[in-house]
This record gives structure tokens, sequence and C-alpha cells, in this order.
């Protein structure tokens, strides 16, 4: 019978992911995170098996976390608002020491070696995850009569990922939140989205 663990594996995966996040994979080393998580080297690796392991797990905690905070768009008053919310609220986070700006999965994303291949998956699947609701809202707002009906749905999700991409990586470099923010209005506007203010 396996031993239970004598540790906070939610706290743990936190710490973790802070240093994920501020270092990236390969910059974060083995003391980074025994350092920031308090755990021995021989505990993390019988929690998570290596540092891949652990960074997965840390990313399964990060997408726990998104969830509870990004409510689905039919939750919404309509696609439109839903989408301003989001945008707004992405150009608006704040750096902080649990959390360095930008986005966590898309810096991880683009510096993940193809080569890691269930990382990757998992990532990738992520990253699906959050243009399927982008796809949901666009699709509402365009049913609502807020998006132009003669507006490709397909093209206005890729452009939309793309500004969601770039505000994440301006953020990253230290970009101001207000200039953030307006770019994130002119981008809906440039989308076709009405009423973006």
């Amino acid at each position: 019978m396996a031993r239970p663990r004598e540790f906070d594996e939610t706290k743990a995966l936190d710490q973790a992911l802070t240093v994920f996040w501020s270092k990236g994979f390969d910059g974060a080393s083995i003391t980074d995170l025994t350092e920031a998580t308090g755990l021995a080297r021989a505990s993390l690796y019988a929690a998570f098996g290596d540092k891949e392991g652990l960074f997965r797990a840390a990313v399964q905690r990060y997408l726990t976390k998104i969830a509870a905070m990004v409510p689905a768009p039919s939750a919404a008053p309509s696609g439109a608002a839903w989408l301003r919310t989001f945008f707004i609220g992405i150009a608006s986070v704040r750096k902080s020491a649990e959390a360095p700006r930008g986005c966590f999965l898309q810096a991880a994303a683009s510096q993940c070696d193809r080569k890691r291949r269930e990382t990757h998956e998992l990532l990738t699947a992520a990253l699906a995850q959050t243009e399927a609701l982008l796809r949901d809202a666009v699709q509402r707002a365009q049913a609502e009569g807020d998006l132009p009906a003669d507006r490709n749905i397909d093209d206005v999700v890729n452009f939309l990922m793309v500004l969601l991409n770039g505000i994440n990586a301006s953020a990253r470099v230290g970009r101001d939140a207000d200039a953030l923010r307006k770019a994130a209005q002119a981008g809906l506007a440039a989308a076709g989205l009405r009423d973006v203010t």
C-alpha cells in the first residue's frame, strides 16, 4: 500500500508553476524547483517522476485555475461581452510574485521541444481549448448581430488567437497594461466586433 504524500501537492504545484512561468522549462533547474517547493529531490522524483512530470502536473494545475476563472461564453450576457471581458482581462493582468505577466501556456508552448511528445500534446490540446472558447464566443456574437454576417468565423478566430498571442508576448516583455488594453480594444474592433469600448 502506497504511503500518503506528506506535503500539500496543490501548494507545491503552484510554487513549481511560478518557477516554470518565470524561467521556462529549460531554464528551471531541479534546484530552483526544490527550493521553491520545499521538496527534497527524492520526494519530487517520487511524486512526479522527473522534471517533465512535474511540469505536466503544473500545466494541469494552471488549467484548473484558469477554468475556475474563465466562464464559458454561454454564461456571459452576450458573445461580444465575453470577448471584451476575456481580452481586457488578459491585457489587465499585473505581474506578481505568483504570476509573471503573459500567458503561461503560450510561453510554454513556444518553448516546448516537439521531442517532448507528451508535454507538447498536452500544451497543444490546452491551446485548442482556448481556441474553442473563442470560436464559441465569435459564433454567438455573429448570431446576435454583434459581428457582421459576412465575416468568416475561421478567419476571425485565427485573428483573435494571433491577437491573444501578441498581447501575451508584449506583456512578458513589459508592455504597459493600459497600452495592452487599448491594443485589445483595437484588435476586437478590427475583427469586426461591434461596441468594443
